[in-house]
């Protein structure tokens, strides 16, 4: 059980360190991933930045997640769901072009700068508060890989089993959990306060570990 993310944040930072983890970028998904973020790039010395990823949901029951995509197109879907859903093509085209806007107008409320840096040869350190589907990470770790990143360590608080062995064997090369619970129910049962982040909280923490790197 973690108090808030920066607790988790916190741990994971003391967990990496003792790994002897090492860095190039933290890369945080938005919100909670950038809170959760900031610790660990703050006690490694190393730059904080966000990938922004969008969950894709259902026709009519948005809350059913068939994928994600990333600000540079990147996909990840679900194939079997969206077959046995029947879920057309034309759907999953709309519904990119639609994400696309609102990817680009949260890419530019947080200033992100990712894919300004040569990211090729880089190990990057992908953040989250916590994954249960994976849809989003997944979406990330595939962005990663376009731009040519030497090495993916996914560093969470806590994950569902499943999720984590899929994202051990296909996408990332190296997984630090603090908890894979057995049964998984939901990320923010394993926090003792998981209140949404504000946008201006993700800015915070932003300016913050860039202003400890410049001291």
């Amino acid at each position: 059980m973690f108090a808030d993310r920066i607790d988790a944040g916190n741990q994971l930072a003391k967990t990496l360190l003792s790994l002897g983890v090492e860095g190039d970028l933290v890369v945080a998904i938005p919100r909670g991933g950038v809170i959760v973020g900031k610790p660990i790039a703050c006690k490694l010395k190393i730059p904080l930045e966000t990938i922004i990823t969008k969950k894709i949901g259902a026709p009519g029951f948005p809350e059913v997640a068939i994928g994600a995509i990333a600000l540079d197109g990147s996909l990840a879907l679900d194939q079997l769901l969206i077959k046995r859903l029947g879920i057309s093509a034309d759907y999953l085209k709309e519904q990119q072009k639609l994400l696309r806007r609102e990817l680009e107008r949260r890419a530019k409320l947080y200033c992100s700068e990712l894919y300004k840096y040569d990211l090729e040869e880089k190990t990057v350190i992908l953040v989250d508060d916590g994954v249960a589907t994976g849809y989003t990470v997944k979406a990330a770790a595939i962005s990663m890989r376009r731009h040519k990143v030497k090495k993916i360590i996914l560093a969470v608080p806590v994950c569902a089993a499943e999720a984590a062995q899929e994202l051990s064997n296909k996408y990332v090369d190296q997984l630090v959990c603090l908890a894979i619970p057995k049964p998984f129910y939901a990320v923010g049962l394993y926090y003792k306060s998981f209140e949404q982040n504000t946008d201006q909280q993700v800015l915070d923490a932003l300016t913050l570990v860039k202003q400890e790197n410049e001291s």
